[in-house]
């Protein structure tokens, strides 16, 4: 073999090997390539699990702990953007922001100012206490030790001690300029009721169901004397002004009034039969305010010298009484969440007469250009500033609202009772026309997007058309074969869906009144329908516990959602089209791709009752202009979602640092919400 073969052949090996090695390299890379990808997809499920898991303990946590879920909620969306974990933080916050707007989880039981005004004490059935800002609304302490619902709340004089009673027999007394507990007395057998201080601060009055009212040291803590009278439980105490009288109210319906000093009995009111009644001294200590929770017991003015009833103020059953400084005007809370204040001169109601404080809500409307929400309760729309978070405006209607519009330029506001529809002035509320639009109530309405005209919908079986400018029927479309439930223009106003218990949707041309199709399909009744905003699809929903999206053009169905939670009785799309709100009875609202159909959060409010009537109609659904908030509308609340699940990230973590969080970030030690 030459020295020229030799060579080549060395050559030829060499290349070999070369490729060998690099085959093996490259065999190399890609099993390091996979198993890398191995341990991100890996990693990633970990993570995802992990996300779920602080997903479903937010849940959990939301309805007794709403910081502590939030938190929780935002830990399961730092491990993964999850469905479910981007579905429990947007909850979780909206349940913080309702809770920060009504300061408790459960119902509020009872509130105080302290004596400088300064302090606003709210209690409630969560068991906690919570101390706020009376002038900036910013909560500052949140007191924890009750085991159970607390009835009442007393400031000492001095603005430097509270009482505290609750259903776990036991008064608390707590420092409020270090936020933290002082002492806790014991004695009562069951609930204690009510605590009230004397006047200069040093002894303590409980009443408690167990019959009794005893009476404390402030400064010891210890018990000084126990009162007990004929009647049932003792539901309230109260010392005059002057510190001479000690005044109990008890279920026999009774209040009475002892000396302040020796306690011995000096007067029995009878306020009411077996109806423990309200109590409240004048401010001079020469008369009494009783209030009694019974059908007709209403409200009484007491001369305290003698005994006699100098007024009786109407017959509501209310649950609180009290006086404004004067002593000249009485307020009272009724049963039904209702308030009103008598002037004692005239012994009449101020004009204000008596008003609801949360009034069931049937309808809701989005003014236009601007973050103001209307919600019609029964005889009354009021409407609340979304981004400021306070209320705006508020005025009284007729009869029940069962729907209402806006026109596009916010000026008027359109509103359906029965059998009427009315239009107002917004935002004064004057009443600018009625129309006897439908023999029978008006189920729903809709005002066109260039704002000329008007459609309502009836029992009757029909829809009808207005003319906003003359007031003025256009034209009356019938076709359905029973109630019509819903109505929608599509955004170019030439075209208005219609759909109801006789299971179609109907489109019709709104200049000639005719019908363009018929879309069947759903199985039972309809309750909603809204177009998309490019005026391509329209959404249904119904009882059949389906979403049924249409291709408006060709009038055939796209696809089904299937929400087997129950009847779907709102549809809504996001103004940017991206996203489809869903709602019906109970404490879900769902929201969906409209282009892949997938549900992408199930948005839930944890507190909120599950509806006694399987066929009560709720929420109301609208998005924000940005279609960043959506807005619901339930019986009794109204809430906002912030759906930017990083932008309420930053918020909570802003706000950790500002609130009082340490405990509750600490309670997480392998979990770091926030950096």
């Amino acid at each position: 073999m030459t020295e020229r073969e030799h060579a080549a052949r060395a050559a030829r090996r060499s290349r070999r090997a070369a490729a060998a090695v690099a085959a093996l390299c490259v065999l190399a890379l890609i099993a390091g390539t996979i198993a890398v990808q191995r341990a991100v997809t890996s990693n990633e499920l970990r993570q995802s699990a992990r996300s779920r898991e602080l997903a479903g303990q937010a849940a959990d946590a939301a309805t007794d702990q709403p910081e502590a879920a939030l938190l929780t909620a935002l830990a399961g969306y730092q491990h993964a953007h999850t469905d479910e974990a981007r579905s429990a933080l947007i909850s979780t916050y909206a349940e913080y922001r309702a809770n920060r707007l009504g300061g408790h989880t459960r119902d509020l039981t009872t509130l105080a100012f302290a004596p400088d005004g300064r302090t606003l004490v709210t209690a409630s059935d969560d068991h906690t206490v919570k101390l706020w800002d009376s002038t900036g609304h910013r909560l500052f302490a949140i007191l924890v030790g009750h085991v159970a619902g607390i009835n009442a709340v007393a400031i000492a004089p001095d603005s430097r001690t509270l009482a505290t009673a609750a259903d776990d027999s036991t008064v608390r007394l707590w420092d409020l300029t270090k936020h933290r507990a002082k002492a806790v007395l014991t004695g009562h057998q069951g609930a204690v009721n009510d605590v009230a201080f004397s006047r200069d601060g040093h002894t303590l009055a409980t009443a408690g169901a167990d019959k009794t009212v005893r009476l404390w040291n402030t400064s010891s803590h210890k018990p000084k004397e126990t009162i007990t009278g004929p009647g049932g439980a003792i539901n309230a105490v109260a010392f005059s002004p002057d510190g001479h009288t000690l005044a109990t109210a008890s279920n026999d319906g009774t209040a009475k009034l002892w000396t302040a000093s020796g306690h011995r009995l000096k007067k029995t009111l009878s306020v009411y039969d077996s109806a423990a009644p309200a109590l409240a001294f004048a401010p001079d200590s020469g008369q009494l305010v009783t209030g009694s929770p019974v059908d007709v017991g209403g409200v009484s003015v007491w001369d305290t010298r003698t005994g006699h009833k100098t007024a009786s103020l109407g017959e509501t059953p209310v649950r609180a009484v009290a006086w404004r400084p004067g002593g000249r005007t009485v307020a009272a809370v009724g049963i039904s969440g209702h308030a009103g204040l008598w002037n004692l001169r005239t012994h009449e109601v101020p004009s204000s007469g008596f008003f609801s404080a949360q009034p069931e809500f049937s309808a809701i409307a989005l003014r236009p250009a601007s973050n103001v929400v209307a919600a019609v309760g029964y005889g009354k729309i009021t409407s609340w500033d979304t981004a400021r978070q306070r209320l705006t405006s508020a005025f009284r209607t007729p009869d029940v609202v069962t729907a209402e519009a806006f026109t596009p330029d916010g000026r008027v506001l359109a509103t359906a009772t029965s059998s009427k529809t009315m239009l107002w002035s917004y935002p004064n509320g004057r009443l600018l026309a009625t129309l006897d639009s439908h023999n029978t109530t008006v189920t729903d309405l809709e005002i066109s997007p260039d704002g000329r005209t008007l459609a309502t919908a009836g029992y009757d079986h029909t829809i009808r058309l207005w003319n906003l400018a003359t007031r003025h029927t256009i034209s009356v479309l019938t076709g359905h074969s029973d109630t019509v439930q819903a109505i929608a223009f599509g955004p170019d106003g030439k075209t208005l869906a219609s759909a109801g218990d006789d299971r179609t949707i109907q489109l019709w041309d709104v200049t000639t009144g005719r019908r363009k199709a018929i879309l069947t399909g759903h199985t039972n009744t309809l309750f909603a329908i809204d177009f998309s905003p490019d005026g391509k699809t329209l959404a249904s929903a119904g009882d059949d516990r389906t979403i049924r999206l249409w291709n408006v053009a060709s009038h055939q169905a796209r696809a089904t959602l299937t929400d087997n939670s129950g009847r779907i009785t709102s549809v809504r799309f996001s103004p940017d089209g991206n996203t489809l709100a869903t709602g019906g009875p109970g404490r879900t609202i769902r929201l969906w791709d409209p282009a892949t159909h997938r549900t992408t959060a199930t948005l839930t409010s944890y507190r909120a009752p599950l509806p006694d009537d399987p066929y009560a109609l709720s929420p109301k659904l609208e998005f924000t202009s940005d279609s960043g908030t959506l807005i619901s509308l339930g019986s009794p609340s109204l809430r906002l979602w912030d759906l930017n699940a990083d932008h309420i990230a930053t918020r909570v973590c802003q706000q950790s640092k500002t609130d009082d969080w340490g405990e509750l970030l600490h309670a997480l030690p392998q979990e770091k919400p926030c950096p």
